[in-house]
């Protein structure tokens, strides 16, 4: 794994040297080859020789490769330490999967105060139509000297479509008292999960890449974002993006389609009543305005015309 900015510098600011690789020269352009990292012996590989390691291009290889000396960047112009540790840290299937960052600002992933709903991290990346995403937060407290507890709770990673192009809108918010964290993000091929234990496949995807979150000020109090589930059909959802509904509020559940034939969506309460969502085609949306009347878990989901069965979008709870 990358190190960090103050591991990685030496007192007088020059770069450690911990790793080595090559560089060649083909027609005039350079290419990188690491063959550690692509060796089917590198644990990471699970025995698999990885071929994105050999002839790398240097525009790919300076998210995880930092010479000590600018000059073996063979980038133009070439780009400071500081540059190159406010990147994400990726792996080899942000590649694979043709991601690419959209709007990145690393102020976004430093949150401040207890700002609620408004403080999260958000980043945009462009994708292929094919390619899904998922999301989670990692953060880790001590216990001891000796012992560190994972924290691991969701994000929320939504597609939408800006013109022609789809990108994936990704939303966080750190556990309370928890000052770092990282944001994982994960993609691959669209699974779509089918059985009737659909609902608890948690990520078929692998780890794309990375960001290290930070907050400062008042600790936040807790909050969670609504759970979406694997669907042969995609949603954006608007609102309610929290997970936690209050009893006897009255809430509008809007979300848009990303394509394909026309759903029959509706609000299933805990004790089993729906509430049907009306569906505008002009604008591919669905909306629904609903008094949260039950205690328990609600669930959006789409009613099957032929067998009258149906499968969870979303879920949200209501806690008394």
């Amino acid at each position: 794994a990358r190190d960090s900015q103050e591991i990685a510098t030496l007192p007088n600011g020059k770069i450690k040297k911990n790793h080595a690789w090559c560089a060649v020269k083909i027609e005039g352009e350079y290419r990188f080859v690491d063959c550690y990292l692509a060796s089917q012996f590198q644990p990471i590989n699970e025995g698999i020789a990885e071929d994105h390691w050999f002839m790398t291009r240097p525009l790919e290889m300076i998210y995880t490769h930092l010479p000590a000396s600018k000059a073996y960047q063979f980038l133009d112009p070439p780009i400071d330490s500081e540059i190159y540790f406010a990147l994400p840290y990726v792996c080899v299937p942000y590649f694979q999967n043709n991601l690419y960052l959209a709007k990145f600002d690393s102020s976004n992933l430093e949150l401040v105060d207890d700002q609620g709903k408004r403080s999260y991290s958000k980043c945009e990346g462009k994708i292929a139509r094919l390619i899904h995403i998922n999301t989670k937060i990692e953060t880790r407290i001590s216990l001891s000297d000796e012992k560190r507890l994972t924290i691991t709770k969701k994000a929320l990673a939504q597609c939408m479509y800006i013109g022609n192009t789809r990108i994936c809108r990704v939303k966080a918010v750190l556990p309370p008292d928890c000052r770092v964290g990282w944001l994982k993000i994960y993609a691959g091929p669209r699974y779509v999960a089918s059985g009737p234990n659909a609902d608890k496949v948690i990520n078929p995807y692998q780890l794309a890449f990375t960001y290290k979150l930070t907050h400062s000020g008042e600790t936040s109090y807790p909050f969670e974002f609504v759970q979406k589930y694997h669907t042969p059909q995609e949603f954006y959802i608007q609102e309610p993006q929290c997970y936690n509904l209050f009893p006897l509020q009255t809430y509008t559940f809007k979300l848009f389609s990303l394509g394909g034939r026309n759903q029959k969506l509706a609000l299933r309460s805990p004790g089993g009543r729906m509430y049907k969502l009306l569906y505008y085609p002009q604008d591919l949306s669905y909306d629904g305005t609903v008094t949260v009347s039950e205690v328990g878990i609600w669930n959006l989901v789409s009613l099957q015309q032929n067998t009258g069965g149906w499968h969870s979008i979303a879920s949200w709870e209501c806690t008394a």
